[in-house]
């Protein structure tokens, strides 16, 4: 399968989006985007720190979007700039939401779908808002209470189908369909003895705490079968004395599952010995780990059979 460079760039840039977003490791945020050929090449590398257009302060998601654009959403601002699939600046659009967005998806009309929580005095606020191509913008789903100690509870990891969207919360297994208007059309309850549902979170010693199941990413394919990648604790694992000790990818395995949204039935469930970060919008698997020398590498898998 060929695949588009600026495609295999949203994959590859994961890399920083995701690891910054999720572990805070990294000594410096995401301000630019490296672009890789099909071969695994580096083509080019395109923005750089600043506020102006083309210019990021925390790239937070990458997203292909229509007419082979990528959106880039830039956390420190809260703002949307699409480019161009030559790398050129086509728009930007701030965001109202707050804190940053965590996810977004493109319905057919090329209306965005975000995820992010907007808080209020009270707590409360929207999990999900849309913006819409005129660039107008308004909340979609309410959120209900949202505690300190539940980031969870706000969060969404988000894919689009036509022009409904389907939204998976990440500490329960349970992805959500929402039409255009925030209608909730139905909702998959996954039963996984891995997964159990969390009501509270709190602070983690990730020496002393085995990772509890997380789910990462939502894909759907082009026959309709919703794709999930949930990473949690490798079988092994065990506690260490500090956190310095620490190798992620010998301490989290992924499960990838494939999931029939019309009958609610898992055709295929299956465990790897790696940290999945995401799908590519082609269906590609995006992995993490660490090289001898301490320096993170991204692994790309095709999915077969």
């Amino acid at each position: 399968m060929k695949t588009n460079p600026i495609i295999f760039a949203a994959a590859l840039a994961l890399l920083s989006a995701l690891i910054a977003c999720r572990n805070g490791l990294w000594p410096r945020p995401a301000q630019s985007i490296l672009v890789y050929g099909s071969d695994g090449t580096l083509d080019s590398v395109w923005g750089g720190r600043g506020e102006g257009p083309g210019e990021y302060g925390t790239i937070r998601r990458l997203m292909v979007l229509r007419g082979d654009s990528l959106g880039v959403l830039d956390g420190s601002v809260l703002r949307l700039t699409v480019l161009n699939a030559d790398g050129s600046v086509a728009r930007t659009q701030l965001l109202p939401i707050n804190p940053y967005p965590h996810d977004m998806a493109q319905l057919d009309d090329g209306t965005l779908v975000v995820a992010g929580g907007e808080h209020t005095a009270a707590a409360t606020g929207y999990i999900m808002h849309v913006i819409r191509p005129d660039g107008s913008a308004s909340p979609l789903v309410p959120a209900g209470p949202i505690l300190q100690f539940r980031p969870s509870a706000y969060q969404r990891r988000l894919v689009a189908a036509g022009m409904t969207v389907w939204a998976g919360r990440p500490d329960r297994y349970e992805v959500s369909e929402y039409a255009a208007d925030g209608t909730l059309l139905r909702v998959l309850k996954r039963e996984a003895e891995w997964f159990p549902d969390r009501e509270v979170e709190g602070p983690l010693d990730p020496a002393r705490e085995p990772a509890p199941p997380y789910l990462m990413a939502v894909h759907i394919d082009e026959e309709g079968l919703i794709w999930t990648l949930v990473t949690l604790a490798d079988p092994e694992w065990a506690p260490v004395d500090h956190v310095g000790l620490i190798v992620d990818e010998r301490r989290r395995d992924t499960i990838v599952e494939v999931i029939d949204p019309d009958r609610g039935l898992v055709l295929r469930s299956q465990r790897f010995p790696w940290v999945g970060t995401g799908f590519t919008n082609d269906g590609l698997i995006v992995s993490e780990r660490k090289d001898d020398s301490g320096v993170t590498v991204l692994d790309v898998w095709r999915p077969e059979g």
